[in-house]
């Protein structure tokens, strides 16, 4: 693990000098830059900790490290604010409540027996990035995945309708926070079961995926029920327009939840590279149908392909999941 944290360490100090050098001629708050520069550094090493306990399935460890990291961030943020420092005073905050999870991590891991010694070995760091590459690849592509429809909309449409479709898409982003903290508590059980029990992996595989479905078909019928109160409650009437592409943005939700959950079993199960040929599918079908649609059907449209390629990626996910389990004929099934 100390291979780990100062490999990250390292490539952390690399983004971060890289970002400083190409806005500080041209952005006049460098102060601001350096503090939430090291922040990240911070933030990278904190992974590195966090990610250990979830490999020994401790995941009450992470819920109070996170539960003091995020405390001392309100409070250091406040306090901050209050005294006027602005941005500033939130990246300090940000760099001390990241100590204080590190100093957490730290005590924690020294319960287990576990000693972190900053160590780098040439071979082990380069075996590192090398299993890495696949996952550099697949965050890459997946800003593509995610966010191209937006550069359409601004090379397209009229400013007004790109403020509407991202306070809608806001909305729906804030809700993406659930699958991915489900996922993440279950992830090191999937990861042991798939080597030890095939039988039970499934069974909390599908247990897992059809909790998810339930909560994603929840939300984007309460979401799509009553777009226009929400938005109108959250925004004002000036953001009424965004009601249209809240409504279908809604159904993205059901399949986010199980895609999440899938890409992460096949993971799980040493599949890296299918979960980078998905996301790829993906981007491309993002990309394809936002430059044929949102010119003439603007946020209506991008919301429209955002469902399109969720549903896309759920397929070609669904099929290589069962096509690479051991188990020919193991599909979901409720039990």
């Amino acid at each position: 693990m100390g291979e780990v944290m100062l490999l990250k360490s390292i490539l952390g100090v690399v983004a971060f000098v890289g970002l400083f050098i190409t806005t500080f001629f041209s952005y006049p708050l460098p102060a601001i830059f350096t503090v939430f520069g090291i922040s990240m550094v911070l933030e990278m090493m904190n992974v590195s900790l966090t990610r250990g306990f979830e490999g020994r399935e401790k995941m009450s460890n992470i819920s109070f490290i996170l539960l003091w990291e995020k405390s001392v961030l309100c409070i250091v943020a406040i306090i901050s604010l209050m005294s006027g420092l602005g941005l500033f005073g939130v990246g300090v905050a940000y760099i001390v409540s990241n100590i204080v999870s590190m100093a957490v991590s730290m005590h924690y891991w020294s319960k287990e027996g576990e000693h972190i010694v900053f160590s780098f070995r040439q071979a082990r760091a380069l075996g590192l990035i090398k299993e890495a590459v696949p996952f550099a690849f697949a965050a890459l592509i997946a800003v593509l995945y995610m966010r191209i429809d937006t550069f359409f909309l601004v090379y397209y449409r009229p400013v007004s309708e790109v403020g509407w479709y991202n306070a809608a898409y806001r909305i729906s982003d804030a809700q993406l926070f659930i699958p991915s903290a489900i996922v993440a508590s279950v992830f090191p059980i999937l990861s042991r079961t798939y080597v030890g029990n095939l039988g039970e992996f499934m069974r909390h595989y599908q247990r897992t995926f059809f909790t998810l479905l339930m909560i994603g078909c929840t939300f984007a019928l309460v979401c799509s029920l009553f777009a226009e109160p929400i938005i109108l409650l959250l925004y004002g009437p000036m953001y009424a327009h965004s009601a249209e592409s809240f409504r279908l943005l809604s159904w993205v939700m059901p399949f986010y939840y199980v895609n999440v959950l899938m890409g992460t079993a096949l993971i799980a199960m040493g599949k890296e590279k299918v979960v980078t040929a998905v996301i790829t599918i993906g981007a491309i079908t993002n990309i394809g149908l936002n430059a044929l649609v949102v010119k003439e059907y603007g946020q209506v449209g991008a919301a429209s392909v955002k469902i399109i390629t969720e549903i896309v990626a759920f397929s070609f996910q669904f099929y290589f999941f069962h096509r690479v389990l051991p188990i020919r004929g193991t599909y979901l099934r409720l039990s």
